[in-house]
Parts: structure tokens; sequence; C-alpha cells
């Protein structure tokens, strides 16, 4: 009888911890409504997009702990949490001047790519990662840059490693943080070969 005590313990012992160190799943998504103010001299160029993210831990603060990582410039708006069917919505809008190196080496056949490089500042990889809302994300319609035209969209998400701890005692070496990159390739409209 004990024995079949103990065998009824131990899997529901592994059980929770299983459960325990399950990493919290975040997905991110962005809806970009302008582009515009692209400036060579200041190598920079300004975006106004909403950002959300859909997670189910109620003590994650993914509007506090996400950091745009090439901003120059932050603005936000209108941030919101709401319940919705266990998981929690979260969404701002967002005015931002990004940081762009410009290329014009092949001017006036240029092709860009813009970036929004987001990631988790607070969370490393092993408590949450991201994965993203593709089906949601996208430019909006009238998004229109005068000279260029847009080729393409995409947003995903991956792991950023830096070779140190930022002081934290229980990790040694290194640290990893979940981010998600939206690339958007452009070429210059009246002369592009594409």
């Amino acid at each position: 009888m004990l024995k079949k005590i103990f065998l009824f313990f131990v899997p529901s012992l592994f059980s929770l911890t299983v459960q325990a160190q399950e990493k919290d799943t975040v997905k991110v998504g962005i809806f970009i409504t302008s582009l515009y103010d692209m400036s060579l001299p200041d190598n920079s160029f300004k975006a106004d997009f909403w950002l959300w993210f859909n997670y189910r831990n109620d003590s994650l603060n993914m509007l506090e702990s996400t950091e745009i990582i090439n901003a120059k410039e932050v603005e936000i708006q209108i941030p919101s949490v709401e319940k919705k069917n266990d998981i929690n919505w979260a969404a701002q809008k967002y005015q931002v001047v990004l940081k762009k190196q410009w290329n014009i080496e092949h001017f006036p056949f240029d092709k860009q790519n813009l970036e929004i490089f987001l990631e988790e500042a607070v969370s490393d990889t092993s408590i949450l990662y991201l994965v993203v809302d593709k089906k949601n994300s996208r430019l909006a319609e009238q998004v229109n840059i005068q000279g260029w035209k847009i080729r393409s969209f995409e947003i995903n998400s991956g792991v950023s490693l830096y070779h140190t701890t930022y002081g934290d005692p229980v990790l040694s070496g290194e640290s990893a943080y979940a981010h998600a990159k939206v690339q958007i390739w452009m070429t210059t409209q009246s002369t592009s070969p594409w």
C-alpha cells in the first residue's frame, strides 16, 4: 500500500515541477499607421503604431517591460489592459523616432530596410518568450512614403544574447531576452528596377 501511495505521489510532484518551470508565452503584434520624416542627416525616421500583447500571467506588465531598442525618442499614448476570456490584452499607441543608418551606396536605385526592434527588458528567456501575431500585424493601407514604394513587411521573434548578467547573482556568463523585429523593405519609386 505504501508503495502505491509513493508511486502516485511522485508523478504528481513531477507534474507540479513541470508546470512551475513552464515559460510564459506572450503574443506580440503591431499595426503601423504612419511612416514619415525619413532623415539622412539625422540617421532617423518616424513611425506611429499600435503595439499589443496577449498573455495569461497576470503578474506580467508588458506595456512597462517592453523596450524599443532602436528608438531615439518614444511617446506613449492610450495604454490599455483588459482581461478577455482569461487572456490579458495589453495595447498602447506609440509615436517614435527611430535610428536608421541609411545606405545610399546604390543611389538612385536605393533599397532600404526600416526596422522596429522590440525587446523584453525585465524577464529573461528562462521566464518568458515572445511569439508574433502575424495574422493581425501589418501596415495600414494608407501608409505612403513620398518617393518610396513599400515592397514587404514582416515581423519575427527571436532571442537577443548578451555577454553580461547585468549583475544578476543567479546567472553566470550571459543573459538572453526575447525580442521581436519588424522589417519594412522599400525601394525608391521613380527609378526602381525592381
